[in-house]
């Protein structure tokens, strides 16, 4: 077999299963490099993933790949929390688009909203005309940006992990059923 055909299948499945986790997890707005290194690091974690779906691939594992599944759900769901509030506080709207903003602002920023206090994030966004960094510094933007970047690249793969345990489990779930059915009819 053709190593790069092997490698290419598991860039295909991750993309696949960061399109899944992507249902649910909006990307950063603007960040462009947050799907590429969340398929990445989703192919890393498949292939050791299938190591362990080869390994482990007998009934008696089938309570493991359960747990394996819960705490994968359980994980899912805290880091999604974690990234939902964290893109809460980091993104605001500009006339129907989305941009990354900091939490420490600039002498301006500071100073319209000492004048301003009941404005929020957005309606200062606005009064700026979206130019962000007039308000927020530059580097609270970037930092922002690349805290939703890692938090968001923390979800995809453990929506992969979670995909795939939960497939074992069914795969050996489903095989013990059969295995039943086999036993009755004989």
């Amino acid at each position: 077999m053709n190593p790069t055909a092997g490698w290419n299948a598991l860039v295909a499945l991750a993309a696949f299963l960061v399109a899944a986790a992507t249902e649910f997890v909006e990307l950063p707005p603007g960040d462009g490099q947050a799907r590429a290194l969340a398929i990445f690091c989703v192919a890393a974690l498949v292939a050791i993933g299938y190591v362990g779906l080869r390994r482990w691939n007998a009934q008696k594992h089938l309570l493991a790949w359960c747990l394996a599944t819960l705490i994968g759900l359980a994980s899912v769901l805290a880091v999604h929390y974690y990234y939902s509030t964290q893109f809460s506080r980091y993104v605001a709207s500009y006339e129907g688009s989305k941009y990354v903003i900091g939490d420490v602002l600039t002498d301006l920023g500071r100073s319209y909203r000492d004048k301003n206090p009941q404005k929020s994030d957005e309606e200062i966004l606005f009064d700026s005309g979206g130019k962000v960094t007039q308000i927020w510094t530059a580097e609270s933007v970037a930092a922002a940006r690349t805290r939703l970047r890692y938090w968001f690249v923390a979800c995809s793969p453990l929506v992969g992990f979670t995909i795939v345990c939960a497939a074992q489990v069914y795969r050996l779930a489903n095989q013990r059923r059969r295995a039943r059915r086999q036993a009755r009819r004989q």
